[in-house]
């Protein structure tokens, strides 16, 4: 799950449009998840959902630690982020077709 830097994305499921700032991401991983200072890097909101980046040795603790916490008193999910989903392999579904 580690990048080369030894960091490893995280995927949260809040974002934006949940009022949520990258201090409030990195507040979580440090206070409630307790990961050591130094370990949050990068934070990258997006409307939905964030990626955070933190040191692979800690990134199992900030995964398990986190589940029992809220962000702005919202419940969210959190696990290492996989990437954009690869359709490639899968057959696409062309038109609407009919129904029934």
């Amino acid at each position: 799950h580690a990048d080369d830097d030894g960091m490893a994305p995280l995927f949260i499921t809040v974002g934006k449009t949940h009022g949520i700032q990258p201090k409030d991401i990195a507040g979580m991983l440090y206070n409630q998840a307790i990961l050591p200072r130094g370990s949050v890097g990068r934070i990258s909101l997006s409307h939905k959902h964030t990626i955070a980046m933190v040191k692979s040795e800690v990134a199992d603790q900030a995964i398990e630690e986190a589940k029992q916490t809220k962000l702005r008193g919202k419940d969210f999910r959190i696990d290492f982020d996989r990437g954009k989903p690869d359709f490639s392999s899968e057959k696409r579904y062309k038109g609407r077709g009919k129904r029934g």
